[in-house]
């Protein structure tokens, strides 16, 4: 006596049909693909929150405005990967406050991600200066520059 399941052979099939279907849909990549510097304020020890502050890059392409008149206790600093130096303004708005001036030096370096992924650029940092008006100093932190996140430069404020 032969036992038909059609109902499990066609669950068998279905379920056949959207492992190997799953298997070839869209992106798999869910890995932050930029790497971005952060920089952080700091008042000797303590982080800080710099209030009414604007960011802008300096020579980006339209001057790009990265931070308008707000709040932050940490700032990302986008590097371009056709150039080696970029500048960066913070303005504290602040009448007679004088602006400040980052300016970083960096090497652009390929780096493999993962099949998903592809390939990204990380940043080396081998230099950077800065204006001593609101600022007191600047500590690079991690020169090498990936998508981890971490803190790039911590901001000490006067």
């Amino acid at each position: 006596m032969i036992i038909k399941f059609p109902h499990l052979a066609f669950g068998a099939l279905a379920l056949l049909a959207s492992a190997a279907l799953s298997g070839c849909s869209g992106d798999g990549c869910i890995d932050n693909r930029s790497s971005l510097p952060v920089a952080a304020f700091f008042k000797g020890t303590t982080a800080v929150s710099i209030t009414n502050l604007s960011v802008r890059g300096i020579g980006a392409p339209g001057d790009s405005i990265f931070v308008d008149k707000q709040s932050v206790s940490e700032i990302y600093l986008p590097l371009r990967p056709s150039t080696d130096m970029c500048q960066f303004e913070l303005n504290y708005n602040v009448e007679n406050a004088p602006a400040d001036t980052i300016t970083v030096r960096y090497s652009s370096q390929p780096a493999f991600a993962s099949v998903d992924c592809g390939a990204m650029l990380n940043f080396e940092i081998s230099d950077y200066s800065y204006t001593r008006h609101a600022i007191d100093s600047v500590a690079l932190v991690k020169p090498m520059v990936t998508n981890d996140n971490a803190k790039t430069f911590r901001i000490f404020m006067r």
